[in-house]
């Protein structure tokens, strides 16, 4: 056995391959923001660019939140794609499992990147800690098996009450932010100003356009910033177009 890191990969998606080196070859990418800021266009942005930039390579989109036709309609008004690009794009809108998802992705040819959209619909049943201790743990190992990241999109905790998102907002953090080889937080402090004024948690400037990926957490340390963390890496946003793909 050669010892060594766990190499990280080009996404094409320039802000994140600049700061941190792309995503791990496996490993669990935990994707956390507040509902309407951008992560299903983040997710449908990162698949895009991953797709382009590894022409031998499928992505493969789980989306328990929006039908196919949806995310098909994300992709087209957010990048656009030669028919070669979409050919290894698959989208499956199916109600899942954790168990499930991972099994399917396991069929595909040529695997480059799993995502799924989002980690609470995955629960049949009542939310509770350790229904999704189960998803993190599944998709952690899941991950291992497959050889590929997956990229998982959350949701904060009913708690949150806006401000600049830290981990201990995802829901049930503990294994969320143990499990994970890469934690990102997505922010629009536009949306989020009425929770600035009475609080501790600010710093971030309202740009008009713009919004913020957090980089909190990669296992092992930073690549490309190693002397501290990328912090919080501005980047064009807009609502119906998502996020600048070509920026760092």
């Amino acid at each position: 056995i050669e010892p060594g890191e766990i190499p990280f990969k080009p996404t094409g998606f320039m802000a994140l391959d600049e700061h941190l080196g792309g995503l791990p070859k496996v490993g669990q990418v935990l994707v956390a923001a507040a509902s309407a800021t951008g992560k299903s266009t983040f997710m449908v942005g990162l698949a895009s660019c991953y797709a382009k930039t590894h022409a031998d390579e499928t992505v493969a989109i789980f989306t328990l939140e929006m039908t196919k036709e949806e995310i098909a309609l994300r992709f087209k008004d957010i990048n656009k794609l030669h028919d070669d690009v979409k050919s290894r794009i698959l989208i499956n809108d199916g109600i899942l499992t954790p168990e499930e998802v991972v099994s399917k992705a396991a069929t595909i040819e040529h695997l480059g990147l799993v995502c799924v959209d989002f980690a609470d619909l995955l629960i049949k049943g009542e939310t509770t800690e350790s229904a999704m201790a189960h998803i993190y743990r599944t998709f952690m190992l899941g991950s291992k098996q497959l050889g590929v990241p997956i990229v998982l999109l959350a949701q904060l905790n009913r708690g949150y009450s806006g401000g600049i998102p830290r981990p201990t907002d995802v829901r049930y953090t503990g294994l969320a932010e143990a499990l994970s080889w890469v934690v990102l937080m997505l922010y629009n402090p536009s949306k989020d100003w009425f929770a600035e004024e009475n609080s501790e948690n600010t710093g971030l400037p309202i740009v008009e356009g713009t919004a913020y990926i957090l980089a909190w957490k990669i296992r092992g340390g930073f690549r490309k910033h190693l002397d501290d963390s990328p912090g919080a890496i501005q980047l064009q946003f807009r609502g119906d177009r998502g996020w600048r793909l070509d920026s760092p």
